[in-house]
Protein backbone atom coordinates (compact mmCIF):
# COMPACT_ATOMS: atom_id res chain seq x y z
CA UNK A 1 0.00 0.00 0.00
CA UNK A 2 1.29 3.47 -0.90
CA UNK A 3 0.09 6.73 0.68
CA UNK A 4 1.04 10.04 -0.95
CA UNK A 5 1.43 13.40 0.78
CA UNK A 6 1.92 16.86 -0.73
CA UNK A 7 4.00 19.32 1.29
CA UNK A 8 2.31 22.68 1.87
CA UNK A 9 5.55 24.35 3.02
CA UNK A 10 9.29 23.64 2.94
CA UNK A 11 9.96 20.88 5.45
CA UNK A 12 13.18 19.75 7.15
CA UNK A 13 14.13 16.12 6.64
CA UNK A 14 17.04 13.72 6.97
CA UNK A 15 18.24 12.10 3.77
CA UNK A 16 19.33 8.49 4.29
CA UNK A 17 22.53 7.58 2.46
CA UNK A 18 24.24 4.25 1.85
CA UNK A 19 26.34 3.05 4.74
CA UNK A 20 24.06 4.58 7.36
CA UNK A 21 25.12 8.17 6.71
CA UNK A 22 22.56 10.98 6.98
CA UNK A 23 22.33 14.54 5.66
CA UNK A 24 20.02 17.32 6.82
CA UNK A 25 17.96 18.73 3.92
CA UNK A 26 14.86 20.80 3.29
CA UNK A 27 12.19 19.34 1.03
CA UNK A 28 10.38 21.94 -1.10
CA UNK A 29 6.73 22.92 -0.90
CA UNK A 30 4.55 20.98 -3.38
CA UNK A 31 6.83 17.92 -3.26
CA UNK A 32 4.73 14.73 -3.39
CA UNK A 33 6.12 12.15 -0.99
CA UNK A 34 5.25 8.45 -0.83
CA UNK A 35 4.95 6.27 2.23
CA UNK A 36 5.13 2.56 1.44
CA UNK A 37 3.83 -0.15 3.72
CA UNK A 38 5.18 -2.50 4.81
CA UNK A 39 8.28 -0.42 5.45
CA UNK A 40 11.36 -1.57 3.58
CA UNK A 41 13.99 0.11 5.75
CA UNK A 42 14.73 -0.30 9.44
CA UNK A 43 16.79 2.91 9.65
CA UNK A 44 13.88 5.24 10.42
CA UNK A 45 14.83 7.43 13.36
CA UNK A 46 12.69 7.49 16.51
CA UNK A 47 9.68 9.86 16.22
CA UNK A 48 10.04 10.06 12.46
CA UNK A 49 8.47 8.45 9.42
CA UNK A 50 10.21 7.26 6.26
CA UNK A 51 8.95 8.80 3.02
CA UNK A 52 10.24 8.56 -0.53
CA UNK A 53 10.76 11.45 -2.95
CA UNK A 54 12.51 11.37 -6.31
CA UNK A 55 13.92 7.89 -5.70
CA UNK A 56 15.45 8.61 -2.29
CA UNK A 57 14.21 7.97 1.20
CA UNK A 58 13.91 10.63 3.88
CA UNK A 59 13.07 10.63 7.57
CA UNK A 60 10.61 13.36 8.55
CA UNK A 61 9.28 14.21 12.01
CA UNK A 62 5.70 13.05 12.39
CA UNK A 63 4.70 16.48 13.79
CA UNK A 64 6.05 18.18 10.64
CA UNK A 65 4.17 15.75 8.42
CA UNK A 66 0.91 16.48 10.27
CA UNK A 67 1.40 20.27 10.15
CA UNK A 68 3.00 20.77 6.75
CA UNK A 69 1.52 18.07 4.51
CA UNK A 70 -1.81 16.86 3.24
CA UNK A 71 -2.65 13.35 2.12
CA UNK A 72 -3.44 13.33 -1.59
CA UNK A 73 -3.99 9.64 -2.34
CA UNK A 74 -3.81 6.10 -1.08
CA UNK A 75 -3.27 3.05 -3.30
Amino acid sequence: MVTRFRLKAPTPAILGRPGGQHSLVTLPADAVLEQQQPFQFSTTLFGMVTLYWEGRYYSIHMKDLKRKAERVSRD
